[in-house]
C-alpha cells in the first residue's frame, strides 16, 4: 500500500460514502447487512499529532454503559457488537507518505474518519480515501469505504466525555506498554487497537500452537543446558524464530509478535521467568517491504521481537545457508508460514529437508480449489497459481516426516474465493 497517495483527478462519487455525521450517529452505530442489529464503525483519527495530543477519542475495549441518541438522551446499547469502540490515530501526513497506510482497514471494510477542518480539511480526506487511481502506479483501484466523517468541535468532545471515551493532554493512552523500552520485563503489555485482522489460520490455529511450542523451550540453567525436549529437538535456551515467507506489509508478523509478547509479559509479571527469546522474521524479496514494516512494527511496540529479512526465496541455496547460519548463531527456526504466497520450489524444499528439527511447524493459507476438479472462476489469482485440493497434503505426507494437523477449506472473506488452511508438524 506504499503508493496510496491521493489523486485529485479520480475520486469516487458514491452517495453512501463521506457522509458528515454527528458523534451520536457514529456512537449509536449503523445497520448491519442483516438489518436487525447495529454496529459501531472503526474510527480513524487523521488529525495531526498536536491536535490529537490536545483532545482525542479513545477505544473503550467494549465497556459501554450507554449510547447517546440523536436528541442527546442516553439509551441502552442493544447489541454486543455496538459496545466496542475501535479508534486509531493515523496522522494524515503518514497516510499520504505511505508510512502508515498499511494500518488502514481492507478496502471493502466500512469505517469512519475523524478530522478537523482547521487541520485536515474534509476535501483532502475525500480526495485521499476516495481516489480510484493510484498516483504512484496509475492503476485503478477501489476507494476505501469511508461511510461516516466526524468533525472535531466542542459538542463532539462533550459527548465523547459523556460516553467515557475522551482524553486530553497528558492522560495515559490506551494500549501499549507501561514503560518506554518495551521490554518483556514490563508489568503489562496491551496491543494497540487494530483496524486490520490477521489471517484466520494465523489467529486461530497457528498462534495456539506457537504458544505451546514456546513453552516447551524455557530458558535453561546449567544442569539442563543440553537437554532436549520430548516434544522437539530444540536445545533449550536458544532464540526461537518464526518465519513469515513473503511477509509483504508485515501485519501477520505484527499480530504474532504482539500476542506472543503479551503472553510473555503476562507470564513474567506472574513470576514465571522461563520464557525464551522469540523473534518473528518477515522474509520478503521486495526491498520496499522492510521500508514499510520496520516503522509499522516500531509504532506497535514490537520492534524488539521482529526482523525484516530481505532474501530471494527462489534461491534455495540462500535459504539453506541462512537457516544454517542462524542455527550456528544460537537461533532455531521452529515455524515457517505463508499467507497468500506460493513458491513451489521453496515449499518442496521445506517439506523434504532432512535436517528440519522435530516439532517444526509449517502453515499455509493460500488460494485453493474447494475439491478435486473444481473450476476457478476468478481473474485473480490466475488458475496456475491456485493449489489443487490435495496438493499440500500429498507434498508433506509423501515424505513420511510430517503429521498433518489441519487441512481445511475456508472462504477468503471478501471476494468469495476459497483458501486452503493447512498446518503440519515435523515428527
Amino acid at each position: 500500500m506504499n503508493g496510496d497517495s491521493h489523486d485529485t483527478r479520480s475520486v469516487a462519487e458514491a452517495p453512501d460514502l463521506f457522509k458528515t455525521v454527528l458523534f451520536q450517529d457514529w456512537w449509536n452505530g449503523v445497520a448491519t447487512n442483516e438489518g436487525d442489529s447495529l454496529r459501531r464503525l472503526p474510527l480513524v483519527d487523521v488529525r495531526s499529532a498536536d491536535h490529537h495530543d490536545a483532545q482525542r477519542v479513545v477505544s473503550n475495549n467494549g465497556n459501554d454503559s450507554a449510547c447517546v441518541s440523536r436528541d442527546n438522551d442516553a439509551t441502552n446499547s442493544n447489541t454486543a457488537n455496538q459496545c466496542s469502540s475501535v479508534v486509531v490515530h493515523l496522522p494524515f501526513e503518514t497516510l499520504l507518505s505511505g508510512e502508515r497506510s498499511c494500518e488502514l482497514p481492507p478496502r471493502h471494510v466500512e469505517f469512519a474518519v475523524l478530522t478537523d477542518d482547521h487541520d485536515v480539511p474534509r476535501k483532502n480526506v475525500e480526495e485521499f480515501f476516495g481516489a480510484t487511481v493510484s498516483k504512484a502506479t496509475q492503476q485503478s483501484r477501489k476507494p476505501w469505504r469511508v461511510v461516516q466523517v466526524l468533525v472535531a468541535n466542542d459538542d463532539l468532545w462533550h459527548f465523547a466525555e459523556k460516553c467515557g471515551i475522551f482524553e486530553q493532554g497528558t492522560q495515559q493512552h490506551h494500549g501499549g506498554l507501561d514503560n518506554s523500552k518495551g521490554s518483556t520485563k514490563s508489568s503489562s503489555f496491551v496491543p494497540l487497537p487494530r483496524l486490520w485482522q490477521p489471517d484466520p489460520l494465523i489467529q486461530h490455529m497457528l498462534l495456539p500452537l506457537l504458544k505451546g511450542r514456546i513453552q516447551q523451550n524455557p530458558l535453561h540453567n546449567d544442569s539442563n543446558k543440553r537437554k532436549r525436549s520430548e516434544e522437539s529437538d530444540t536445545i533449550p535456551g536458544r532464540c526461537l524464530e518464526i518465519w513469515d515467507l513473503g511477509s509483504g506489509a508485515g501485519r501477520d508478523v505484527c499480530f504474532l509478535a504482539e500476542e506472543l509478547k503479551k503472553c510473555a509479559v503476562s507470564n513474567f509479571s506472574q513470576g514465571d521467568c522461563r520464557s525464551c527469546e522469540t523473534k518473528i522474521v518477515g522474509v520478503d524479496n521486495h526491498k520496499a517491504s522492510a521500508k514499510r514494516c520496520i516503522p509499522f512494527w516500531k509504532h506497535r511496540h514490537v520492534d524488539d521481537m521482529t526482523e525484516a529479512l530481505y532474501m530471494n526465496l527462489n534461491k534455495i541455496d540462500f535459504v539453506r545457508k541462512e537457516i544454517q547460519d542462524r542455527l550456528i548463531a544460537s537461533s532455531n527456526v521452529v515455524c515457517y508460514y505463508a499467507v497468500r504466497f506460493w513458491n513451489q520450489k521453496l515449499v518442496n524444499y521445506l517439506a523434504s529437508e532432512e535436517k528440519s528439527q522435530k516439532g517444526t511447524l509449517f502453515a499455509m493459507s493460500h488460494f485453493c480449489k474447494p475439491y478435486e476438479g473444481a473450476p476457478w472462476n476468478f481473474d485473480h489469482p490466475k488458475e496456475k497459481n491456485v493449489l489443487e485440493r490435495t496438493a499440500l497434503q500429498e507434498m508433506f505426507e509423501t515424505t513420511g516426516r510430517w503429521e498433518i494437523l489441519h487441512n481445511e477449506i475456508a472462504p477468503d472473506g471478501d471476494h468469495g474465493r476459497t483458501l486452503i488452511q493447512f498446518v503440519a508438524r515435523r515428527t
